[in-house]
């Protein structure tokens, strides 16, 4: 099961998960896709970055809408889920940030 910490985002802003999924692909499309664009010796690396979040600060990213994907939701989803934000976030929390790194060679 997921916890806030892994979670916080689309807690608030439910369609958040469907769209970084259609904007970023994963590793097996990001490799085909580097490949048929002529890149070779394909390589991954995951990296898992855990933060220490305050509410005052994850609150201003999203007010400042931080992150891309704050404009691709509807107004209302981003204004309900600020105010959610607003009423449940707590003092602080941690949150695992995930990333996948490329590094490819053109032939």
């Amino acid at each position: 099961p997921e916890t806030f910490e892994q979670v916080w985002l689309t807690r608030f802003f439910p369609s958040a998960l469907a769209i970084e999924r259609a904007r970023f692909p994963g590793e097996a499309a990001l490799r085909d896709e580097l490949t048929r664009a002529g890149f070779s010796r394909v390589a991954f690396e995951r990296l898992d970055v855990v933060r220490r979040l305050t509410r005052d600060h994850t609150l201003a990213m999203i007010r400042e809408k931080a992150f891309s994907t704050f404009d691709l939701l509807s107004s209302d989803e981003y204004e309900a889920g600020l105010a959610r934000a607003e009423a449940e976030l707590p003092a602080t929390f941690e949150h695992r940030f995930r990333w996948l790194l490329a590094v490819a060679d053109r032939a």
